[in-house]
């Protein structure tokens, strides 16, 4: 599937349109300098691509675009906790309707913002008043901020993620820097380890939670020849994941040979280490990238 090349809905202003993948509106860009596509389902990315370079965002060929499931690939969101602490899985954001505030752009960057507060249902999962806003700027680079406001009378704390599923040459092949040491291993039953390397390298089955507060990260693609730069704000860790793979072959949204072109690399809130958030204040979880040769 080309996003590019779906029908267009709406145009919304000279680089900016709306087209549907399935029941999902899409919020697809087409500038000189950047291509990028945002779905306002989950308030999701799913593609970022700077002009003259290759896509830096995974979506699985298999992903499922429906209101009932979050989408594979790109960078969901996760709030209001992170992991499986509660149902839904990663919190309810990323399976949520997003509206779009504003659009902007210019002769180097587009500006796009969405909102997400809560409702009904978020108050079933959730019992908090809250307003999200999430900020992507698409250019050269890519900067993501998820501004989370408390508009409730009381203190409530919360943890969360931006998910990111880079698009990766050959995973086999990729070398992570500035995670740091200390991590815990989900696939050795959350056991915490020390990493003796200063880099993180994909053998199989890679799901770790990195606890040094680091902010700058490099992916190293080697058989692609470049390199990302990974700037993480209002994180207390890293998250780096890449499925076996019998992990990809086993999910139904996900290619067999998916776990060959993708890492995640995400700006994470820890659930064992949540944020509290004051009535009227607001939390900043951002994540940055920049792509170089």
């Amino acid at each position: 599937m080309n996003i590019y090349q779906l029908p267009e809905k709406k145009s919304l202003s000279e680089s900016i349109s709306l087209c549907t993948i399935d029941d999902i509106e899409i919020i697809r860009i087409n500038h000189p300098k950047v291509q990028a596509a945002v779905s306002l389902h989950g308030g999701h990315l799913i593609s970022f691509k700077p002009a003259g370079k290759k896509e830096v965002i995974f979506l699985s060929k298999k992903a499922i675009f429906s209101s009932s499931k979050a989408i594979r690939g790109g960078t969901p969101v996760c709030f209001p906790w992170f992991g499986k602490v509660a149902s839904p899985s990663h919190g309810f954001a990323r399976n949520s309707t997003w509206d779009l505030d504003t659009y902007t752009e210019n002769t180097d960057t587009v500006t796009l913002t969405l909102t997400l507060k809560d409702n009904t249902q978020t108050q079933k999962l959730w019992p908090h008043a809250f307003h999200n806003q999430i900020v992507f700027t698409f250019g050269n680079d890519l900067d993501i901020k998820l501004t989370t406001t408390n508009t409730d009378t009381t203190p409530w704390a919360f943890s969360g993620a931006l998910h990111t599923y880079f698009d990766i040459a050959a995973s086999d092949q990729v070398a992570i820097y500035g995670a740091g040491r200390k991590y815990m291993d989900s696939t050795r039953d959350g056991k915490l380890c020390l990493n003796p390397k200063s880099k993180v390298t994909i053998d199989g089955e890679v799901d770790r939670i990195y606890y040094e507060q680091n902010n700058h990260l490099v992916i190293d693609d080697v058989a692609a020849n470049r390199k990302l730069d990974v700037e993480l704000t209002g994180a207390n860790s890293t998250v780096i994941w890449c499925p076996s793979a019998q992990q990809s072959a086993s999910m139904g949204d996900m290619a067999d040979d998916s776990y060959k072109t993708m890492v995640c690399v995400e700006s994470c809130i820890r659930s064992d280490k949540p944020v509290t958030v004051q009535p009227g204040e607001s939390y900043v979880l951002g994540q940055s990238v920049r792509t170089e040769k």
